[in-house]
């Protein structure tokens, strides 16, 4: 088994096969060749590996190998309910084979913080994207500030919000004065933006 390590920290094992043992090859007094004879895949797999030798008796055989690509992603620490904020106290790193992942899996702390669990989730369970929502930071019935401008002119209105939002998502929100409905983007808790 020989390993490699890149930039990013994932590690690339490649894992040969058992050779059969009344397989009787002459002594090589050569190095040996060793190359892919099937493209790999970049995120790993099984290939199948070219040896040859190119001594004085020269050989060669196919061997089946394969190409694990380690990454660290991100696991739970412990239980969460659906519903509840992901702290980066809530986050562990695991090691896992890539390929033998199905989902895209996250690898940056920013992805998960602030966000909330979509469903319940045990200790150790790598985390998704799917995992995760936007945390609703406003709901519908809130009351909020709609700020709009241009050229370092703001103009800003009360209004009610009608439907829940996370930061940075779209919402619609009825003027209180006019009862006009607009639809702007939620700065936080208190403010969306109408572009």
């Amino acid at each position: 088994m020989a390993t490699r390590y890149d930039a990013g920290g994932s590690a690339t094992s490649f894992q040969v096969s058992r050779l059969d043992p009344r397989l009787k090859l002459k002594y090589c007094d050569q190095p040996l060749h060793v190359h892919s004879g099937s493209q790999p895949n970049p995120r790993g797999g099984r290939v199948t590996v070219q040896v040859a030798c190119e001594g004085t008796s020269p050989w060669r055989i196919y061997v089946p190998a394969e190409i694990r690509n380690m990454v660290q992603v991100l696991s739970l620490s412990r239980p969460m309910s659906a519903g509840e904020r992901v702290t980066e106290a809530d986050l562990a790193p695991l090691t896992v084979n890539a390929n033998q992942q199905t989902q895209a899996y996250l690898t940056d702390p920013a992805q998960a913080i602030g966000q909330v669990v979509a469903r319940p989730m045990q200790a150790g369970q790598i985390l998704t994207q799917t995992d995760l929502n936007i945390a609703q930071i406003v709901h519908r019935g809130d009351h909020v500030t709609m700020m709009a401008g241009t050229g370092g002119i703001t103009v800003s209105a009360e209004g009610i919000a009608q439907a829940a939002a996370g930061q940075g998502q779209r919402v619609m929100v009825k003027n209180s004065r006019s009862g006009q409905l607009v639809e702007g983007i939620v700065r936080d808790a208190h403010t969306v933006v109408i572009p």
